[in-house]
């Protein structure tokens, strides 16, 4: 994979993890305010005399970091699209991500079970970091390379 590739790559799949940031970051703001719950792999709204167990809290917490680590992992890889300085952080964030990633879809497994869609969500997280990662690591190659 040469630099120019990995560049592309770095900057559409910024943009992928800047918009699953996102959603992960409201779903998991919504979770631990309480205002919805997982049940059964679904996302309900709850009302306003409903009351919120403290699983789906923790839930909540673990995807807003998740969806925080996604985030700076976006931002970071399209900016590393443009600039080879940000290819460390970038490689960074994508390993955090990783981790984050892991917790959350462990908690999503251990509260809804294997689900076809756990399993794609799983799948498609790991994906992008792993993209993420390899082409950031090829830009922070080249970063080192230029500054020797």
């Amino acid at each position: 994979m040469n630099l120019e590739r990995s560049r592309k790559i770095l900057r559409y799949a910024g943009i992928l993890a800047i918009i699953g940031g996102l959603i992960a970051t409201m779903i998991g703001i919504m979770l631990t305010t309480g205002k919805a719950q997982l049940t059964q792999g679904t996302l309900q709204l709850a009302g306003s005399n409903e009351m919120i167990g403290n699983e789906s809290r923790t839930d909540g917490i673990l995807a807003t970091f998740s969806g925080a680590f996604g985030l700076a992992e976006g931002v970071c890889s399209f900016l590393a699209s443009k600039k080879n300085k940000f290819g460390n952080i970038a490689w960074f964030f994508s390993l955090l991500s990783f981790v984050s990633n892991l917790g959350n879809c462990g908690s999503q497994i251990h509260e809804n079970g294997f689900t076809l869609l756990n399993i794609i969500n799983l799948l498609i997280s790991f994906a992008v970091c792993g993209v993420i990662f390899a082409s950031a690591n090829k830009v922070r190659k080249a970063h080192k390379t230029a500054a020797a």
